[in-house]
């Protein structure tokens, strides 16, 4: 590693990216580059939000490295925060052709066609990852939520629960089926599931509002009024708490 790299690499630890990309430049002077060096600068560039060039750095390193799978993926976001989704898209696409077996590239494809709406295109990715593997935690999660957003709540509970079959019980998800539960108008299991998730984790504090209004919408006042009551003991909004006491106060003055 010649010097002028190693000091690149000083400034790059340090967060200074434009002194790292002064250095880098100079090693390209004097050795011609390599796939490393166009990477790292294509990731200063990055990271100091200069797009267009964090995008023609890309590009070089795959010029060099057709087949870097890491390369592809940065390239991708660097055009997705280029608000140039589309271009985002097709590169992950040419990675995924170079890379047919990498579940990264894929998996990140379907959160850009998740971002750009096209759901179908989205699930056909995850469920190619899913395929290889079925409980795949960060490929289950994301499909839920793909189902979740389309109105398929089952198809989400399905996936949210196969995440809780492979791992220790986690509120998140517990949370997020039981909004799929109540999305679906089985408020029972929906209750069932935001029980979980205070047993879990007691300072889950959206769980308390949710419970509380379930159980309020079934007619079981006072104990709706425990966990509202629960509820605005944590540090919410003013505007928040004033909105609970409103629900809480009618059926009390009576």
């Amino acid at each position: 590693m010649d010097k002028n790299t190693k000091k690149a690499l000083e400034f790059f630890n340090k967060k200074d990216y434009k002194q790292a990309i002064n250095y880098f430049q100079k090693s390209i002077e004097l050795t011609g580059g390599d796939f490393w060096t166009y990477n790292n600068i294509a990731t200063a560039y990055y990271n100091l939000a200069d797009y267009s060039n964090a995008i023609e750095f890309y590009l070089k390193a795959l010029n060099l490295n057709p087949k870097a799978a890491d390369v592809y993926m940065n390239l991708a976001n660097a055009y997705k925060s280029n608000n140039e989704l589309p271009i985002a898209i097709d590169v992950l696409s040419t990675g995924i052709a170079k890379n047919p077996d990498n579940n990264d590239i894929r998996h990140l494809k379907a959160l850009f066609l998740y971002a750009d709406m096209q759901y179908d295109m989205a699930l056909d990715e995850l469920e190619w990852i899913l395929d290889k593997d079925e409980f795949d935690l960060n490929a289950n999660y994301d499909i839920a939520k793909i189902y979740f957003d389309m109105g398929l709540y089952d198809n989400a509970i399905s996936h949210y629960i196969k995440i809780l079959d492979s791992m220790d019980n986690s509120a998140d998800i517990h949370y997020n089926i039981a909004m799929a539960y109540a999305a679906g108008n089985n408020i029972d299991k929906a209750i069932f599931h935001l029980f979980n998730v205070i047993s879990i984790n007691e300072a889950y504090y959206p769980a308390y509002k949710k419970l509380g209004v379930m159980l309020l919408a079934k007619g079981e006042r006072e104990e709706a009024k425990e966990y509202l009551e629960k509820y605005i003991k944590f540090d919410l909004p003013e505007d928040e708490i004033n909105e609970i006491k409103k629900i809480l106060e009618p059926k009390e003055n009576k």
